[in-house]
């Protein structure tokens, strides 16, 4: 059973971020279970995909015992896939060939066939897939724009890859037959994907009584490789658990010693520090720079609990760390990491958490925003706070204000308060304390809504006018104004503000799309954490019709076209589409700010004046529409020539564009002239 690895599955792994222990795959948990190998397709069908690709597995182990050479390891995993699980692996394997390119593929029966023309290129599949494994020698980091942790790979070079099953095909099945479609092999056998009578899963019973069909037990042995590391004292294991719902993972460890250059006794290799990094969320602003975590600050950005725990740590001999993953398989998160970083250094002094440079001084002003609950500090900040060898993740941080606003930890470590709908102003004590108590001391910081900002309209303008006003007992304070269109600055402004009194702040948005506008305010000053809002205020940029001109209109013998200019105020794209009528009457080209239609014979048309509706919308599909009428009676009269009238164009904004000059009509009148001759 060796192209599980090959099947698109419904536990497709899902886009991560800068981290980079995955290629962009489905955003969605997708219920497809239709993945096929196409011919000469192994490395596009494989190359996505990881062990929890293959199937849903009900409990997994993964056993990595890293080898003496420290540039590869023996892998050995157990997938025990139970009740309708065990459904799902045989239907995905069914469906693997359902273009029947191979006999017996996508009937709905498992055949034995089947199962024996997957192993052929079952290994070749697993050297494509993606072992969620990285190893990194030196300090340890958590990645950043860049770098790919993703850096190991299996290989089968000893020839020494195992995959093997238990109960794919169960003999004790009631609906075990003979195959039945055409090209089975003379000692084939198959079952249904799916019983056709209900089921018996009853666990209790072994294997050799009754039916079976609710259990199947996969086995991997492989070896992964990875770049050399030069540095065994300090390194870091990181490892992509975004639907690993129930596993348990193992790391042995070669052993490794150093001397400490203070006491001079020997060192063995320990772990440093082990946290899980969850939801791998990028911040929808202008100053988000795709960096990774911070070492030690990791919470869970999706809002779900932690479901990376290291649950054993035995570093007598050698190292060897046990990490248990856990969670609904119904709710993966949005990303899920987890990092071990080792080393040889000696067990640094147990020290108390603190309060770092980067935190706000005593007393500091903390701007909010007024009206209901809001997560006004996120924990990529908090983080860069506080200091602990064991890591900020590993703290405990508590809040309390003095005025009923409710300060709280979200479950994503963010910090939230109730803010009142009035405004005004509280005080937050903060304090941290480690595993044994220490503590950080308390720290207070005023959080208050230092000014309120309007707009003057909901329809933005080039210069937009806001309106700033200063609540009272504020310090002075500098507050900068950004327009947001699509995660870009399209318009900024600052000004100081120091009163009670209302100020007018004026905003060039000329750069601004038509669409809407988000209005987020820099607060900066002395005494002030620098802080970003965004401000509950709805502007639109409404998007303006383009201009349309004609310039020409000319007869060619019986053909007839038609050219000109255009412009959009707003700068967006302009198509055109051209009517006779109600009918569609050809294509318009477009180059540079010119348009011209194409020749339009007028002799198959009936005789008589024709509308002719030129139509040019932008991008915002706001449109201008002009109208031009042709009279084609001249190239039915054979008697004399009907000389075609100037012709006028008329924008259905009732603004009139002038008439073709002279010239048109005399090349109307020459036209009319051949015409005749062609015809008498």
């Amino acid at each position: 059973m060796t192209l599980l690895m090959a099947i698109s599955s419904s536990h497709n792994a899902l886009p991560e971020s800068d981290i980079g222990f995955e290629p962009e795959l489905s955003s969605e948990k997708s219920a497809d279970t239709s993945g096929r190998v196409e011919p000469g397709g192994l490395e596009a069908a494989c190359g996505s995909l990881t062990f929890e690709d293959m199937f849903n597995y009900s409990f997994a182990t993964f056993d990595v015992t890293v080898n003496q050479d420290w540039e590869s390891a023996w892998v050995q995993a157990v997938a025990y896939v139970n009740g309708t699980y065990a459904d799902q692996v045989r239907t995905d394997l069914d469906w693997l060939f359902g273009d029947q390119s191979l006999p017996g593929g996508g009937n709905n029966y498992l055949s034995s066939d089947e199962r024996n023309n997957v192993e052929i290129i079952g290994r070749d599949c697993i050297e494509q897939t993606h072992t969620r494994l990285g190893f990194r020698a030196g300090p340890a980091h958590r990645g950043g724009i860049g770098v790919d942790w993703k850096n190991s790979s299996w290989t089968n070079a000893q020839g020494n890859m195992v995959l093997e099953e238990w109960n794919l095909l169960p003999v004790n099945h009631p609906n075990w037959r003979d195959c039945t479609y055409f090209g089975a092999s003379p000692d084939c056998r198959e079952i249904p994907v799916v019983p056709l009578n209900g089921r018996d899963c009853d666990t209790t019973k072994p294997s050799s009584e009754g039916v079976d069909e609710c259990r199947t037990i996969i086995w991997l042995n492989g070896t992964v490789e990875w770049p050399s590391m030069n540095d065994k004292d300090h390194f870091t294991v990181g490892m992509n658990t975004t639907n690993m719902t129930n596993a348990e993972i193992t790391f042995n460890f070669p052993p490794e010693t150093a001397t400490d250059p203070d006491t001079g006794e020997e060192t063995s290799l320990r772990v440093a520090m082990f946290e899980e990094c969850d939801g791998r969320l990028v911040d929808a602003n202008p100053d988000n720079d795709g960096s990774a975590p911070t070492i030690g600050g990791c919470q869970n950005n999706d809002g779900m609990s932690h479901s990376s725990e290291l649950i054993d740590v035995n570093g007598s001999d050698q190292l060897r760390v046990v990490v248990d993953v856990t969670y609904d398989f119904a709710d993966w998160p949005t990303g899920q990491d987890f990092f071990l970083d080792v080393t040889t250094d000696p067990v640094p002094p147990n020290e108390a958490p603190m309060w770092t440079a980067n935190a706000p001084n005593e007393g500091d002003l903390i701007p909010v925003l007024a009206g209901g609950n809001m997560a006004f500090m996120p924990w990529s900040s908090v983080a860069e706070w506080l200091a602990d060898e064991a890591g900020v993740g590993s703290l405990t941080i508590t809040c309390t204000d003095s005025s009923g606003w409710s300060v709280s930890n979200a479950a994503n470590g963010d910090w939230s308060v109730a803010v009142p709908t009035a405004g005004g102003m509280t005080t937050m004590t903060c304090e941290a304390v480690d595993d044994i108590g220490q503590s950080s001391g308390q720290r207070n910081w005023s959080i208050a809504v230092p000014f309120t900002i309007t707009s003057t309209s909901t329809n933005l303008s080039n210069p937009h006018e806001f309106s700033v006003t200063q609540a009272s007992d504020m310090p002075a304070m500098t507050v900068k104004i950004d327009l947001i269109q699509d995660g870009m600055v399209v318009g900024t402004a600052s000004s100081e503000i120091n009163s009670v009194a209302a100020i007018s702040v004026s905003v060039d948005a000329a750069a601004a799309v038509p669409g809407s506008i988000q209005v987020q305010t820099i607060t900066s000053g002395t005494g002030i954490l620098t802080t970003r809002t965004t401000h509950d205020i709805d502007l639109t940029k409404s998007s303006s019709p383009p201009s349309v001109t004609v310039t020409e209109a000319t007869w060619d013998g019986s053909s007839w076209s038609i050219r000109g200019q255009f412009s959009d105020p707003d700068g967006e794209n302009v198509t055109f589409t051209m009517k006779i009528g109600t009918s569609f009457g050809g294509q318009i080209t477009v180059t540079g700010n010119s348009w011209q239609s194409q020749a339009i014979d007028f002799e198959i048309w009936d005789e008589g004046e024709h509308t002719i509706t030129i139509e040019a919308c932008d991008t915002s599909n706001v449109c201008t529409t002009i109208t031009e009428q042709v009279d084609n009676t001249f190239l039915f009269n054979s008697n004399s020539p009907n000389v075609s009238p100037g012709l006028k164009s008329d924008p259905d904004d009732g603004n009139p564009l002038p008439a073709p000059g002279v010239g048109v009509v005399l090349l109307g009148f020459i036209g009319a002239l051949m015409y005749r001759r062609r015809r008498g």
